[in-house]
Order: structure tokens, then sequence, then C-alpha cells
């Protein structure tokens, strides 16, 4: 990915040496972090959740799971955790439509 933005994208903050890869990264997980105190706070379920998604989480960890076949389960996973997320705080919590509709989702995204 990075070798495609040095020799097609150099505009970009990275490959233009605006900010460095490490730095990125630093605050990536800066972050992460802070939002995973953010959904402690919210819950004990919500902070659990929250800090589920965390390793699955591409951003951070710059795309190397792009380069694996477990990818799209990756991505899938991280996409149904954000469904629980969002249901665990809501008035209901998590309920059985709110894990269906992030199964749909995840077995989608593992499809493409």
């Amino acid at each position: 990915m990075f070798e495609f933005d040095r020799q097609y994208r150099k505009e970009r903050p990275i490959p233009s040496g605006a900010i460095s890869l490490g730095l990125v990264c630093r605050w990536g997980l800066i972050w992460l972090g802070l939002g995973g105190v953010c959904l402690i706070l919210l819950g004990v379920r919500t902070g659990v959740l929250g800090v589920a998604v965390g390793p699955g989480d591409s951003s951070v960890r710059c795309n190397p799971q792009k380069k694996t076949v477990l990818a799209p389960v990756l991505m899938g996973l991280c996409r149904l955790l954000v469904y629980l997320i969002a249901a665990s705080v809501a008035a209901k919590g998590v309920t059985g439509l709110a894990i269906w509709s992030g199964l749909v989702l995840a077995c989608y995204i593992c499809r493409t």
C-alpha cells in the first residue's frame, strides 16, 4: 500500500514526508486508547466490546492484514463488533436483532 503511495500519490502526508509513519501509528494508538476509555465509561459490556475491536482495527496497524487470507474475516468481525457496541448503549441493549444484523454485515464483508 505504501509503495503504491510513494510511487503514484506522492502528495499524501506520509509519502511526502509531512508526517512520519511512526507518528501516525502512535497517534492512532493514542486515539484508539482514548476511544476505549470513553467506551469503558459507558459501561462494562460496551468497554469489553470496544477493547475487542481494537486488535482488528486496520487503521492503527497500517493494514498488514490485507496481505492475508483472513483479511475479510477480520474486517467482518470488526463490523460485527461495531454493531454490538452501538447496541450495547441503546435502551434495549444487545438484542438478537443487533446480533443478526451484525452477522449479516460480517458475512457480506467476508463474501466480498
